[in-house]
């Protein structure tokens, strides 16, 4: 009963998170080289709440290296159909690159 309760109460909560803050950001600007700015922001100034940055560390970020682990298994599967088909470095990008890069390169609480 408790396990239940507490699962739904996570489960609440991620999708409050998800839900209200993720829209909000503003759109990372990618800096531009001739730039007024002798300064430019950082690729990382923004940041996100502390309930988003709380909810990406225990439900985002670990479901993120699961789909990491379980899209590599999946390209390894993948690659005697993928080498002949001339689309290895495809798959290798869309299987296990991308998402590897949403787990551990993107600032903690900001969904871009």
């Amino acid at each position: 009963m408790l396990r239940a309760v507490a699962l739904s109460v996570v489960i609440a909560f991620s999708v409050t998170i998800l839900g209200g803050c993720a829209h909000k950001l503003p759109p990372l600007e990618e800096p531009t080289q001739k730039s007024s700015n002798p300064n430019p922001p950082d690729k990382f100034e923004i940041q996100g709440s502390a309930e988003a940055m709380i909810g990406d560390l225990l439900i985002i970020r670990p479901i993120g290296i699961a789909v990491t682990a379980v899209g590599t298994v999946v390209f390894i599967v993948s690659l005697p159909f993928s080498v002949p088909g001339g689309n290895t470095k495809d798959a290798f990008q869309r299987l296990v690159v991308d998402p590897a890069k949403f787990t551990f390169k993107r600032p903690l609480g900001v969904f871009e």
